[in-house]
């Protein structure tokens, strides 16, 4: 079996929707200063770095990141789709061209924004997502549980409003077929070709209604 990780490393400072901010760390006991052992403390927020969206994040009445059994977070039938976006382009439904696989669990779109994460750009004029595509997947994808992407939000920066819309589509705990997780951020720079099962691992916290995740890809080679 061969692994890849397909979240990104928390560094000094993250990309966000919309900006960057710091990653906060802390040393709080230190070898070197005397003390039995080194720890640390971290600020973050559970929107920044590789993070699972869950329908807590727009629906008071939806489950939050907690609430999910561990198995919802294991996909064995996982599709990628190779896109592509220019900035602030929606990715739409007619451009798939029936390109999904409809028993697929998890969709990934690869696009390659992750080369610029280091750049403004990355966070200032992100792709996004169409109403309609957002749609589709709700209603038509009855086995898929989660979608992930490259880069920042399924909401893009000057599409603000109908990226809000497009999450309430696709995480409405009330709609047709059931919610879908979004994975949003992700590093899928990997070449996936044979991805045979992907594990995602969100940091565990009552109440959260997102989390920062590691994602695991596994392959037989």
């Amino acid at each position: 079996m061969r692994y890849s990780f397909l979240s990104h490393e928390f560094s000094e400072r993250v990309p966000v929707f919309g900006g960057e901010r710091e990653v906060v760390v802390s040393q709080l006991t230190s070898t070197v200063a005397g003390d039995s052992s080194n720890s640390h403390s971290v600020e973050i927020q559970s929107h920044w770095g590789t993070h699972v969206d869950a329908p807590r994040h727009f629906f008071s009445n939806g489950p939050n990141i907690a609430d999910y059994p561990a198995d919802h977070f294991v996909f064995t039938a996982p599709q990628v789709i190779k896109v592509t976006l220019n900035p602030s382009e929606l990715l739409k439904f007619d451009s798939l061209e029936n390109m999904v696989n409809k028993d697929c669990d998890l969709l990934l779109f690869k696009s390659g924004w992750a080369e610029y994460r280091p750049e403004p750009i990355y966070f200032q004029d992100n792709p996004g997502i169409s109403l309609d595509l957002a749609m589709m997947l709700r209603s038509q994808c009855p086995q898929l549980r989660a979608v992930g992407i490259d880069w920042i939000s399924v909401s893009a920066l000057r599409h603000r409003e109908l990226g809000r819309e497009v999450h309430r589509i696709i995480l409405n705990p009330e709609g047709i077929c059931s919610p879908k997780l979004l994975i949003e951020d992700m590093n899928l720079s990997d070449k996936l070709c044979g991805l045979k099962r992907v594990i995602v691992a969100p940091l565990r916290v009552a109440a959260f209604d997102s989390a920062p995740c590691t994602v695991l890809g596994e392959w037989d080679d």
